[in-house]
């Protein structure tokens, strides 16, 4: 992707992030897939499914798989107990590498024990 389009689509991407966290809600699954890129290039967040209210403490307790393994944030990847909506920060990030490097930069595989 160009760096001009790269930017655009990283501006609608947290434009979205910024109204849904002035409401209050937590998207906690964001990811490529759930990015919608329209004709025009106007990118929007879809896939609501995992999304969360949160109250004023920002913080939330975790008690069940929050975001996609390639897509979660360090804190719940280590275990943490709670989380805050700085989660749907760092999926952006690993949606603008993605962006930049063309392919997703954490893909793994999950060892089985």
């Amino acid at each position: 992707m160009s760096l001009p389009l790269i930017q655009r689509c990283l501006r609608d991407i947290l434009q979205g992030i910024e109204f849904l966290h002035g409401i209050k809600v937590v998207h906690r699954d964001l990811k490529t897939a759930n990015v919608l890129v329209f004709r025009d290039m106007a990118c929007k967040l879809c896939d609501f499914g995992l999304a969360r209210d949160f109250d004023d403490s920002g913080t939330m307790s975790v008690n069940s798989e929050v975001s996609t393994l390639w897509y979660r944030a360090p804190e719940l990847l280590m275990g943490t107990s709670t989380y805050s909506p700085v989660i749907d920060e760092w999926g952006v990030g690993v949606i603008l590498l993605e962006m930049l490097l063309g392919r997703c930069p954490l893909m793994g595989s999950v060892d089985h024990v």
